[in-house]
């Protein structure tokens, strides 16, 4: 087996290190270029990570100014997009009884 080896556990701390590295760069490689929602609009740190939702997400007026500066639809998670359009919402929405 792999971990039978004789390695000191500073080399397999360093394996370990690397493996994770390889794994999360993989990871940031596959959400740019290769995600079906990568070509909609919005920061490269938000579809790269959630870390951006959590800085940004708890200011007021965050989703209004992605809208000012991206459209009417973006991405604001690596796997969540908003849009914001009128048309888009349920017909019942809009109609008061």
């Amino acid at each position: 087996m792999f971990w039978d080896m004789d390695l000191s556990s500073w080399s397999k701390f360093t394996l370990l290190s690397e493996l994770l590295l390889v794994c999360c760069s993989l990871l940031i490689l596959y959400r740019l270029f290769f995600h079906p929602l990568r070509n909609f609009p919005g920061d490269k740190l938000a579809a790269i990570s959630g870390w951006y939702w959590d800085l940004h997400g708890s200011e007021p007026d965050f989703l209004e100014r992605l809208h000012q500066k991206y459209g009417t639809s973006h991405s604001y998670f690596p796997r969540q997009y908003i849009i914001n359009q009128p048309s888009t919402r349920a017909s019942g929405e809009d109609q008061q009884e």
